[in-house]
């Protein structure tokens, strides 16, 4: 990851502890709020099926107040946390026409499950959760130092027990004077792994490794056919498997 001003996700998923209020309100939200934005994903294709017509952030947020009045269930939690859902909602499509501009495989927003992603309001400190809709701080279990703020979190349920999944931006790896807009072939992933154990990841530049010798850094006289599975330095004498040189 040469590019210092691309960013990598990370995620943490931790134990979510809510007290009596926050376990009697967080049930339903999920799907209160799935259902809101699956409504949003409906208007929108119906109102292009129907009228040719594009609906954006606005158009929907402005009828919310509507859908919170007809709708007591969203009534009982705050505005802005419906408004976050329009939001995500309106940067998947802006997502799909750009990938559809670009002549990518667009991948049509899709309608959604019961976890609950949050972002706007998300408070986190001193091991405790603020989410936008649920009453007071929801104390929160991990075991590692936070890498930094979080940026999202997902809760979800699992065999009765509640999680939340931290998300955060941190700055990708890179190796100094490379350039490579590539696709980081799974170095994110070991990165990730290696934090995670706390250990490292030293990053090399590939090139020449299968051939250059592991013993004296020598680069042979003629390069190497993929037929060639042992490695013979005329200089040191070491014979070794190809892919253990490299």
């Amino acid at each position: 990851m040469a590019n210092m001003g691309r960013r990598s996700i990370r995620s943490c998923k931790c134990w979510l502890h809510p007290n009596g209020a926050q376990e009697a309100a967080l049930p339903d939200m999920p799907g209160h709020f799935r259902d809101l934005c699956n409504a949003g994903l409906q208007q929108r294709i119906e109102a292009w099926n129907r009228q040719g017509a594009s609906l954006r952030y606005t158009d929907q947020a402005n009828e919310l107040k509507a859908v919170r009045d007809a709708v007591p269930e969203l009534a009982g939690y705050s505005c802005s946390a419906g408004q976050q859902v329009l939001r995500r909602r309106d940067r998947s499509f802006k997502g799909f026409f750009r990938r559809l501009k670009a002549g990518r495989t667009p991948g049509f927003p899709r309608f959604r499950g019961a976890d609950l992603r949050v972002g706007d309001g998300l408070v986190c400190r001193d091991r405790r959760l603020r989410l936008v809709g649920i009453p007071g701080l929801a104390r929160v279990r991990w075991h590692r130092e936070l890498p930094t703020k979080p940026v999202h979190a997902v809760v979800s349920r699992s065999n009765g027990k509640w999680f939340v999944t931290l998300q955060f931006r941190i700055p990708a790896l890179a190796i100094p004077g490379q350039e490579d807009t590539r696709p980081d072939g799974g170095v994110d992933v070991v990165t990730c792994k290696a934090e995670s154990a706390d250990g490292s990841v030293v990053l090399v530049d590939p090139r020449g490794t299968s051939r250059r010798c592991s013993g004296c850094g020598r680069d042979p006289d003629r390069p190497k056919t993929l037929g060639e599975r042992v490695h013979g330095c005329d200089g040191c004498g070491l014979v070794l498997d190809r892919d253990v040189n490299a």
